[in-house]
């Protein structure tokens, strides 16, 4: 307690799905018009399964997500903070880029264990 106030001890563990640290600068390409936007998702991460690109819908409602989260990468700038005290886990996919230095690299971003844990899933699962 500081002041008469109480202060929030922070998080007693981080879980982060695969991906590259914060500060890891990646291709973004949230304004590629969908026809190459699919082409690059595909070139880069495997095909779109067919039940998403066979309804339109599903298949912009998709897209809509990727261009969102592409935004975000974008157009992220990490804040210097302190960091974290607390376990973190980080998530990453067996088949997917983003593991060894880039999952390990999170450990800066805590005090605590840092523990890079492979799963095996498909970024562009139906089921």
């Amino acid at each position: 307690m500081r002041s008469g106030r109480f202060t929030n001890p922070g998080p007693t563990h981080s879980t982060s799905p695969a991906t590259a640290h914060p500060t890891c600068t990646s291709p973004a390409r949230p304004t590629l018009l969908d026809q190459d936007l699919i082409a690059t998702i595909e070139s880069e991460h495997g095909p779109l399964p067919e039940e998403v690109k066979a309804d339109p819908e599903v298949l912009a409602a998709t897209l809509e997500v990727v261009r969102a989260d592409l935004t975000m990468v974008a157009t992220y700038r990490p804040t210097r903070a302190d960091p974290l005290t607390c376990p973190l886990v980080i998530l990453g996919g067996t088949d997917d880029e983003e593991s060894g230095a880039l999952l390990t690299a999170w450990s800066r971003y805590t005090t605590g264990p840092c523990d890079g844990v492979p799963v095996a899933m498909k970024k562009f699962s139906t089921k």
